[in-house]
């Protein structure tokens, strides 16, 4: 991602992935209260496929050291699989992510 302004495209993209590859629907979408996330674009598309929006904590810094913490082991774990494996497809991409938070959970 160059620019915040792709976020709103790159999550709409992340769950029509998820729903026809992996056959799942996300339930829950959180966020924090960044601008590229309250835009209408973003709620209006998670509100008509039925996904509740939710916020963190305003000025929580602590809140969001968890979630920073979670996305740099998942980002590394993501790295050495992916490392491991000589050539790998977009959807085999995708199932190293699953297991990567799979493997977290």
């Amino acid at each position: 991602m160059k620019q915040l302004s792709e976020t709103t495209k790159i999550d709409k993209d992340f769950v029509a992935e998820m729903e026809l590859q992996d056959h799942k629907t996300a339930k829950a979408f959180r966020t924090d209260n960044g601008g590229e996330y309250v835009i209408k674009d973003l709620k209006g598309f998670l509100t008509s496929k039925g996904i509740i929006h939710g916020f963190s904590p305003a000025y929580s810094p602590e809140s969001n050291g968890v979630a920073a913490g979670h996305n740099q082991t998942r980002e590394e774990s993501l790295i050495g699989m992916l490392e491991t494996a000589c050539t790998y497809d977009k959807k085999g991409k995708a199932d190293v992510v699953l297991t990567s938070i799979y493997i977290q959970n």
